[in-house]
């Protein structure tokens, strides 16, 4: 496995940076068989391993989904190895009850868009240069496959609108990190049962939870948390993981308000502080998925330069319900020159 994630053909489209060494390569797969929510097959032929499949299985408001990653070894392409592994990841799938599969490739790899396009993929969104590949930036491609039909369904909602006397009460608003005396505001928020329904989220959530949530923020790791706060109140956080090369973009993770509060403008003030930290640090992109039932949301990214790329079929269930997710992007990296 470590002498395939070092092979030029294949890992140019891997979500990796090589070299990695074999012990790399074996810790990354001891970690990620520990994990209830994985699942990883290899095929062998003749006793030699000649490919691979993984299945991470959704949690919360998305765990009818799973997200999938395949390679086979440069020297065995051009023998149905691929149509092999994808056969036994659509078996186990089905098996944890998974409804739908996901997963992302690269402009250029034919052979994949081939091998999806023949299992029935669709695609659902298109990222431009989200990652660069052997000098040159390469559009993400998401698509997706419904196992079962994903029904019922749930119609969007009409948005609202901003009032000036709403901006007036909130003029001390001011976005922060987290500290540590706010995780009961945050457990409160978390467990706001109309407010979590943007996220993943399922309430109840305990306040170990919560804690646990709060200490793998980690800005070495890339993971940050900033906090919109009226005083003391917490009127909503957006969570995000800064993604290195080859792709250099920042992913929303997680973007929740409370919506009996003024969510308007707590989106609109978390979005704009996320745009100013991309534009800090010189992130060439923002990207994100949200529900399409969160209308308050997507308002704030539209007005602040989120444009849509598509939409994934189905990907939350909410209240009984399936329901699409959008996804988006705020692209624009301005480099200027140093004196």
């Amino acid at each position: 496995m470590a002498e395939a994630v070092n092979t030029p053909d294949v890992a140019r489209y891997l979500v990796t940076v090589y070299p990695l060494t074999e012990h790399e390569v074996k810790q990354q797969l001891k970690e990620a068989v520990k994990s209830e929510h994985e699942k990883h097959i290899v095929a062998e032929l003749d006793g030699e391993p000649v490919g691979y499949v993984g299945l991470h299985l959704g949690r919360g408001r998305t765990r009818h989904v799973g997200w999938l990653g395949l390679w086979v070894r440069r020297n065995f392409w051009g023998r149905k190895i691929g149509t092999a592994l994808m056969e036994e990841l659509i078996r186990i799938a089905k098996a944890y009850g998974c409804r739908k599969l996901m997963l992302e490739v690269f402009e250029g790899n034919g052979k994949a868009l081939k091998l999806l396009g023949k299992w029935g993929f669709k695609l659902e969104s298109k990222t431009p240069e989200l990652a660069y590949i052997e000098g040159k930036w390469r559009t993400g491609i998401t698509m997706g496959l419904e196992l079962v039909s994903l029904e019922p369904k749930i119609s969007v909602p009409s948005r609202k609108t901003n009032t000036e006397e709403q901006w007036r009460r909130l003029s001390q608003v001011k976005v922060r990190q987290l500290m540590d005396a706010d995780l009961d505001e945050v457990n409160r928020l978390q467990n706001c049962v109309d407010s979590a329904k943007s996220s993943k989220r399922i309430p109840p959530v305990s306040k170990e939870k919560t804690k646990e949530w709060y200490e793998t923020l980690d800005t070495h790791k890339g993971k940050f948390c900033l906090g919109c706060f009226k005083n003391k109140g917490l009127l909503g956080y957006i969570r995000f993981n800064v993604i290195p090369p080859p792709f250099i973009y920042i992913s929303i993770e997680e973007f929740l308000v409370d919506v009996t509060c003024n969510p308007e403008i707590a989106s609109d003030l978390l979005i704009k502080a996320l745009v100013e930290f991309k534009k800090r640090y010189l992130y060439r992109k923002i990207i994100c998925e949200i529900p399409v039932i969160s209308s308050t949301l997507t308002k704030a990214l539209e007005e602040n330069g989120f444009v849509k790329t598509g939409i994934w079929n189905g990907y939350y269930f909410i209240d009984g319900y399936y329901v699409n997710a959008v996804s988006y992007v705020h692209s624009g990296l301005s480099l200027k020159t140093l004196p």
